[in-house]
């Protein structure tokens, strides 16, 4: 059997995908109209929590079994829109992990 082929995946994805994002206490939300790429996504937050760069950030979701999964590049935010239009996303700075 083939691995299937994500790379057009954002393409696939239509209607509108909630963000919901946390960083720390504070919660945000904002809707978007299409998969962002991990550095759309990162840009993305930083500006909403008004970080001082996107490249001290990780992010993770909330999987629909409660877990805590990485976002690490467009692969994974592809798979987890495939999965849900809500993403529930934590926002960490690295330079406190």
């Amino acid at each position: 059997m083939s691995q299937p082929d994500y790379s057009n995946m954002r393409k696939l994805v239509t209607g509108d995908i909630v963000l919901k994002c946390q960083y720390g206490k504070d919660i945000r939300r904002l809707t978007i109209n299409q998969a962002p790429t991990y550095d759309e996504l990162c840009l993305m937050v930083s500006r909403i929590f008004k970080l001082p760069s996107s490249e001290d950030i990780t992010l993770t979701y909330t999987d629909n079994e409660n877990d805590y999964i990485s976002l690490l590049d467009d692969n994974d935010i592809n798979h987890a829109v495939s999965l849900s239009t809500l993403l529930k996303i934590t926002v960490f700075d690295k330079n406190e992990l």
